[in-house]
């Protein structure tokens, strides 16, 4: 999963960093963030389906959380958005753009834990596909269709049961993604899902296929 902090406050940003980081340690979930100090900012590089959740801070020098929110929805209808905020009156605001939730400051360990816990329907679509990084856009692959992984040159090639997939990344930006997922890194130019493995030799795995 990858979302998005927006906060100009580079303290309440940090602490947003750490507390979703510790989420993903305690509950073994891949989390990329990343982090913006302006709504203009994230904006520059928003684009739909680049990110599965958008935290915002409502008061913000410049754009203000609910005016990106309401740019946002212009281009993404389903992305989630949370609102951080140190007050409740923009309430009618976050009903207006479909905000999930909002997190009163200061932010805690249990107010992360709890909106993380409202994209938990994300977490199980994660757990059944895997998105690996191809070049400046990723590739979803169901999880259970892949047998094993190879280095090829320019990237890996995903060997799935009906296709092979050729996908630019390295290896170990693919098994970042996999980690948790029952896969192993038998050798330095390979990788094999545990789950198709018919039988392991003396100096081989031999698969399903």
């Amino acid at each position: 999963m990858k979302i998005a902090v927006v906060d100009d406050n580079k303290t309440d940003l940090e602490l947003f960093l750490k507390l979703v980081g510790a989420y993903g340690e305690k509950y073994h979930r891949t989390i990329q963030v990343q982090g913006f100090t302006s709504g203009e900012d994230f904006l520059k590089e928003f684009q739909k389906g680049k990110f599965s959740a958008v935290f915002l801070d409502i008061y913000m020098g410049g754009m203000s959380g609910v005016e990106t929110a309401r740019t946002i929805r212009q281009k993404d209808e389903e992305v989630r958005l949370f609102f951080t905020t140190t007050s409740t009156d923009h309430l009618a605001d976050g009903f207006a753009v479909e905000a999930t939730h909002y997190l009163l400051k200061p932010l805690t360990e249990e107010k992360i834990e709890e909106a993380m816990h409202r994209l938990r329907d994300f977490f199980v679509q994660e757990e059944n596909v895997i998105a690996f990084p191809n070049g400046s856009k990723e590739i979803l692959i169901p999880k259970n269709q892949i047998l094993y992984i190879e280095t090829i040159r320019n990237g890996i090639m995903i060997y799935c049961r009906k296709e092979a997939i050729p996908v630019r990344c390295s290896i170990s930006a693919a098994m970042e993604r996999l980690q948790f997922s029952n896969f192993l890194r038998c050798h330095r130019y390979s990788a094999v899902h545990l789950d198709a493995v018919e039988r392991v030799e003396d100096d081989s795995f031999v698969m399903t296929d």
